[in-house]
């Protein structure tokens, strides 16, 4: 029986000791966390302040671009950016438009002209670098308007084209079809009216587009373009028998309608209202025709009624809208 309270007392002095234990292993892994909780905090703090110290470092690498703006007429400008940082992205707009990229090829260094826009507007630039520094500049552009004046007409063959302004006419230049052949006609020192400049422009054949660029001594300019149609005029012969004009007017295009002034009397001979026996059953009267029955040349004999010179104008014209004119005097 002593024995057993033996083994007893000792199994109870044993509690302790496990108690001690799990204490021990509590305190280490408290121990432990405050430690790793330490060395974060100081981790992240390393961190934030190395990334503060890249940040300021950066701000103070920024430099800005430096611009320069130049006219080169009227109609462009001409900007120039040195950069000590290759530029990425580079646009331009005007006013609050919409922006128009230019290729950088991460240069340094970039000149580019741009088209000016009339009346007064601001040219925005925008330049981003390599570390993302983005500068805006801005310069305002003012356009003069010309108020040149182009009148037109066109006779037989030939195309004219005359230009007016308020400032004296420097040129007129023409091209057909966009094919870079550019005629230029400048203003010469014999002409009296400087504010007036007139050209005739020989039309080629078959459809075509004239654009002529009037310029006046400020080097503002007008733009004309105008879609052509070149045909051969009608071909005039006119002579006397006796007291009368022959008058012969013939062209391949069909002719559709003969006008002329004899002594400041108008007559008209359309060709488009009735058939060719018609016009053949009229007294002085006589045409031909080709295979499809269209009228191609015409044979009138006008008396001449006023004895001395007599004077006729005449202009004859084509299905194609051809003209031809002639002048001249017949004694009677």
């Amino acid at each position: 029986m002593n024995q057993i309270l033996s083994v007893e007392l000792n199994n109870n002095n044993k509690q302790p000791s496990k108690s001690i234990d799990i204490k021990k292993i509590v305190i280490f892994f408290a121990i432990a966390i405050v430690v790793i909780g330490i060395i974060f905090v100081i981790v992240n703090g390393v961190k934030v302040y190395s990334n503060k110290e890249a940040k300021d470092k950066a701000i103070e690498q920024q430099t800005e671009p430096q611009v320069e703006f130049s006219e080169i007429s009227n109609d462009e400008a001409k900007f120039i950016i040195h950069h000590d940082k290759p530029i990425v992205k580079l646009s331009y707009s005007w006013n609050d438009g919409e922006e128009i990229d230019i290729n950088t090829n991460n240069r340094t260094y970039i000149s580019y002209t741009v088209p000016v826009k009339d009346g007064t507007n601001i040219l925005k630039i925008k330049i981003t670098d390599d570390i993302g520094s983005v500068a805006t500049v801005e310069k305002i552009y003012t356009k003069e308007v010309a108020d040149i004046k182009i009148d037109y007409s066109m006779i037989g063959n030939i195309f004219k084209v005359k230009a007016t302004d308020k400032e004296e006419m420097q040129s007129i230049s023409y091209e057909w079809n966009s094919n870079g052949n550019e005629t230029v006609v400048k203003m010469t020192e014999d002409v009296q009216d400087k504010k007036s400049l007139e050209v005739e422009i020989e039309v080629p054949k078959g459809q075509n587009t004239l654009k002529v660029i009037a310029t006046n001594k400020k080097g503002n300019t007008k733009v004309f373009e105008k879609p052509i149609l070149g045909v051969e005029p009608p071909k005039i012969q006119i002579q006397k028998d006796g007291e009368y004009l022959v008058i012969n007017v013939k062209d391949e295009n069909v002719l559709t309608l003969v006008d002329y002034d004899l002594n400041n009397i108008k007559y008209r001979i359309n060709l488009t209202t009735y058939d060719a026996q018609y016009y053949n059953n009229i007294e002085g009267l006589s045409v031909k025709t080709d295979a499809q029955g269209q009228i191609i040349e015409m044979e009138y004999r006008q008396l001449m009624t006023d004895k001395g010179v007599n004077i006729i104008k005449l202009t004859a014209t084509n299905k194609q809208n051809g003209d031809a004119t002639f002048e001249g005097k017949c004694t009677n």
